[in-house]
């Protein structure tokens, strides 16, 4: 079972009582937009020392590639 918590200040899902980083920071990260601090060096340490996280990382990081070549491309359709 996932919960979301706010452990070290990151949305985190615990799942087996393992906390991991959540898909919307993973984004956020990969965008630019984390913010600088220790927050974000404990995410990084994280990131580094999780084979579960760095999966959904790479996954996240596709995803945002996606999203933005589609927008450059104008395949995107704005609301």
């Amino acid at each position: 079972m996932e919960q979301n918590s706010g452990a070290a200040g990151a949305r985190t899902r615990t799942t087996a009582g393992i906390a991991h980083l959540s898909v919307e920071d993973l984004e956020l990260y990969y965008l630019g937009m984390f913010p600088e601090g220790p927050k974000l060096d404990a995410f990084e340490e994280h990131l580094l020392a999780c084979p579960r996280c760095l999966d959904l990382a790479e996954a996240s990081d596709a995803y945002v590639d996606t999203i933005r070549a589609g927008i450059v491309r104008g395949s995107i359709n704005r609301i």
